[in-house]
């Protein structure tokens, strides 16, 4: 008689992912915490879904809330959690663990009972600005009751949420290491406070390499070019080469403008080759020629 199930557990594949949980022996179900998953979004911006047979004011009307506006909602009424804990002194981050959100209702209510709950944010990238900056303000701000009381800092409110982030010492700094409490200092990934001023710091790294290579190649060109030209021709290829990393992230120098532009060094870009095309007898053009057709078809060959 053919046993099917003792088949199906002998024949089947067990990938890694899968195999090194039981090796070890881990749980696999009445895993210890729940993930209550918190949305991120602009004023008005959120997510709807509705039916095409369903007119715009009921669509309207039934997205209104959000986790998001509900947790507003709540820090402003005052509700108060589990425990006591008041809405006002909790992160939004932090909230699930205090409240529960009602599905009927799309209301924040206070826990009855302690449940192994863990808030996560959604990820944004930082090309979404605004949003990155909401996401960045809600892991720090305590009780914001609207949008326009998380971009308030100090009592000033901001006209965008990057200033009130900037206000509040959440943005990436440029003294000794670039760190901060909420993002790494990348350029061509994240955003700095002040582009150029970064951009100052490490200019001479950047130009380093370049610059000692242009020097030893000015010595085979019939008219060398003068140490401006040089510097010029060495910042273009700077700027050309930083922005084709920002060509990777979907961006440009012209996303930038506070940085030095291509264009402003365009005229530099053809010293130099211009004599080494016209002149053969420089040495560099001799240096790359000196070659046997011999020599040539071993190295083919090879």
């Amino acid at each position: 008689m053919l046993d099917e199930a003792r088949e199906y557990v002998e024949g089947r594949y067990v990938s890694s992912l899968e195999a090194i949980p039981r090796i070890r022996c881990y749980d696999l179900q009445r895993m210890s915490h729940a993930v209550e998953v918190l949305p991120v979004h602009e004023k008005d911006q959120h997510h709807c879904t509705y039916d095409e047979t369903h007119d715009a004011e009921s669509v309207v009307a039934r997205n209104q809330k959000t986790k998001l506006i509900s947790f507003f909602l709540a820090c402003a009424q005052g509700l108060t959690g589990i425990d006591g804990v008041p809405a006002k002194n909790c992160l939004y981050l932090d909230f699930p663990q205090y409240f529960r959100f009602d599905q009927k209702t799309k209301l924040w209510v206070g826990r009855k009972n302690h449940i192994k709950v863990i808030g996560r944010i959604d990820s944004v990238s930082p090309r979404q600005k605004e949003r990155f900056y909401i996401r960045t303000l809600l892991c720090h701000k305590y009780g914001p009751t609207s949008f326009e009381d998380l971009r308030t800092a100090h009592g000033t409110l901001y006209p965008t949420y990057e200033e009130a982030a900037l206000s509040m010492g959440l943005h990436v700094g440029l003294h000794g290491r670039t760190a901060a409490r909420t993002v790494c200092q990348h350029l061509g990934a994240l955003l700095p406070a002040n582009t150029r001023a970064l951009f100052d710091q490490f200019k001479a790294d950047f130009m380093d390499k370049r610059l000692r290579d242009l020097r030893r190649c000015n010595v085979a060109l019939p008219q060398p070019l003068s140490e401006d030209m040089m510097l010029g021709k060495a910042m273009f290829y700077t700027l050309k080469s930083i922005d084709n990393c920002f060509q990777h992230h979907r961006l440009s120098l012209l996303d930038y403008p506070t940085l030095p532009q291509l264009h402003e060094f365009e005229v530099f870009r053809d010293l130099g080759e211009r004599q080494l095309l016209d002149d053969p007898r420089s040495r560099l053009y001799v240096i790359e020629t000196s070659y046997t057709r011999a020599a040539l078809d071993d190295v083919l060959a090879t």
